[in-house]
């Protein structure tokens, strides 16, 4: 966990929220993949994980969208997620978070 730590700051400054963080941390931990395995890129906002022994990759970005709906504001959230076999969507973190495990599996 110590090595994870240090990425901390790094994903605050990608704008990676805390509970992503620490799905992303646990997922990796449980699969005994270390920081090392891996890098972290934040480019346009999608946040990329890839795997630098293959280039295997999982992608996701988050995307907020508010619209204004006979005078009420409503709020929308999508995460769309890309891997090197596809592509979904989804509108909950948990999805992602599946995914996410599921292309560690494979790994």
């Amino acid at each position: 966990m110590v090595l994870f730590d240090q990425l901390y700051a790094y994903f605050s400054y990608m704008r990676i929220k805390d509970h992503e963080y620490k799905d992303i941390v646990e997922a990796l931990e449980n699969r005994g993949f270390t920081i090392d395995d891996f890098d972290f890129i934040k480019k346009k906002g999608w946040f990329h994980l890839i795997r630098r022994s293959s280039s295997q990759f999982f992608s996701f970005h988050r995307k907020l969208e508010t619209q204004l709906i006979q005078g009420e504001f409503r709020d929308s959230l999508t995460y769309r997620i890309k891997t090197d076999s596809g592509s979904e969507e989804t509108d909950n973190w948990d999805k992602t978070r599946g995914t996410l495990e599921e292309w560690l599996k494979a790994l």
